[in-house]
């Protein structure tokens, strides 16, 4: 039953972030968000403040790819722009340093 499934989602991303668990949470949000959202827009199933603490947790525990899909997912463009940049920065920070 697809309501279940969003309610079984919901619950799992609320325990996951309320308790710190991001490497969990950011499986979670890659697995079974695409699933979720392919019965209910993600924002319809998890409160837009939960969404938006996760990906800040997401991103300060370097699980970008995860903070990403919710960004992409709810039309979160600012943050998406913000992740790919500091991202990008990284990179080329990298690149610096081992060409030296």
């Amino acid at each position: 039953d697809q309501q279940k499934a969003a309610a079984w989602f919901r619950k799992a991303f609320d325990i996951m972030l309320s308790n710190g668990l991001v490497q969990l949470l950011a499986d979670l949000v890659l697995t079974y968000g695409p699933q979720v959202e392919a019965m209910f827009p993600l924002e319809t199933v998890v409160p837009v403040r939960s969404l938006r603490q996760a990906v800040e947790v997401l991103e300060e525990n370097g699980l970008e790819a995860a903070a990403l899909r919710i960004c992409e997912s709810c039309g979160y463009e600012r943050e998406v722009v913000e992740i790919l940049a500091k991202r990008g920065r990284a990179n080329r920070l990298a690149a610096l340093m081992t060409s030296e």
